[in-house]
């Protein structure tokens, strides 16, 4: 899905890719909170507004 917010609350794992090759594969708290592709980056940030930090997301209640 593409629907980051959704996908935060229903899912423990994620997997992100490009152009059918995985970029960037973990748990949805990790991957949201710590993202090392840019690509999943700038998916956070298009949907969040910014990226996530690890205190964004226990401030999130996750």
């Amino acid at each position: 899905t593409q629907h980051l917010g959704m996908m935060k609350h229903i899912s423990d794992q994620v997997l992100v890719m490009h152009n059918g090759e995985v970029v960037e594969r973990g748990s949805t708290a990790d991957v949201l909170a710590s993202p090392l592709h840019d690509l999943t980056r700038r998916l956070i940030a298009g949907h969040f507004g910014e990226a996530l930090t690890a205190d964004a997301w226990r401030k999130d209640g996750k």
